[in-house]
């Protein structure tokens, strides 16, 4: 029988990936429509309230922003989660497209 999520998610919630033992928090700090100005210290807000997963997009144009608030927050590289969505231009999927987000997030 399969689990039955908490009645009350917290910052610490995770659950596994699909078959993977890697353990990602339940709630995602989400920066769409976040304007670049403001992004950074929104993020950075976040990680003090407890937040540990940063959630952007290639085509919301604030990838370094969160970058940077990682990088100014002092925490680990391997205390943070962060997901992206890849802008597939051409309609394919290719894994090189996932190089411009992954370098502002370089720890």
């Amino acid at each position: 029988m399969a689990s039955q999520p908490p009645a009350i998610l917290s910052l610490h919630d995770t659950v596994l990936l699909p078959g993977t033992d890697t353990a990602i928090p339940r709630l995602g700090f989400g920066v769409y429509q976040t304007p670049r100005s403001a992004c950074t210290q929104a993020c950075l807000s976040a990680l003090a309230v407890g937040y540990r997963h940063l959630d952007s997009a290639q085509l919301y144009a604030n990838e370094t922003e969160v970058g940077n608030a990682l990088q100014a927050s002092g925490l680990p590289r391997s205390a943070v989660f962060l997901t992206t969505k890849i802008h597939r231009k051409d309609g394919s999927a290719r894994p090189h497209a996932a190089l411009p987000s992954a370098r502002p997030w370089a720890a």
